[in-house]
């Protein structure tokens, strides 16, 4: 079953690369861009996770559902996050009498090795009864990218170094689709 919409809940804290880093790699040594080349950092990772439906950094969604599908539910932008503080998930659904109620974490399973990640009913369970209408189902999650390398960053994120230095010497406007591309 597809989503009816998803938002983010919680905007990421940091970047998947640092100011410091795209300056080195643009070869800008000048602080007076610092705004400007933090917001282009911020749009290349908007428009990877969009273009790659993928979450590069913790980040929090929220997905509306008009009801339960028959037997998974998929959270869209992987990967789901592992680490302790960004592990939770939660389910709440409108009853019958239009009241809002969450679902016990121990009716259902979470996948978080699927790719997307997936929530499950129990074995040989179901879904709650629940009002069938516009986003009467919602859950709630964390996705991040795995970190693998010794200094923190995936290769995906690594990679904005070595295209970035790409750019033309002479100091011109950025280009965001060339910066979005590397990540």
């Amino acid at each position: 079953m597809r989503y009816r919409s998803i938002k983010t809940l919680t905007q990421p804290t940091v970047e998947p690369v640092s100011l410091a880093e795209a300056k080195a790699h643009c070869r800008v040594d000048t602080d007076a861009d610092n705004a400007y080349i933090a917001s282009l950092i911020t749009a290349a990772r908007e428009w990877c996770a969009a273009y790659c439906d993928e979450t590069f950094v913790h980040t929090q969604y929220v997905m509306t559902l008009d009801s339960f599908p028959t037997n998974e539910v998929e959270l869209p932008r992987p990967p789901m996050a592992t680490h302790t503080a960004y592990t939770a998930v939660s389910v709440t659904y409108t009853l019958e009498n239009q009241t809002t109620a969450v679902l016990a974490a121990n009716q259902y399973r979470i996948d978080r090795d699927s790719v997307p990640g997936v929530i499950r009913t129990l074995y040989n369970g179901s879904w709650p009864s629940h009002l069938m209408d516009y986003n009467s189902v919602k859950v709630t999650w964390w996705d991040s990218y795995r970190r693998t390398s010794r200094n923190g960053l995936t290769a995906r994120n690594a990679s904005l170094p070595v295209l970035s230095s790409r750019m033309p010497t002479p100091r011109v406007p950025p280009n965001p689709c060339a910066c979005a591309c590397a990540l």
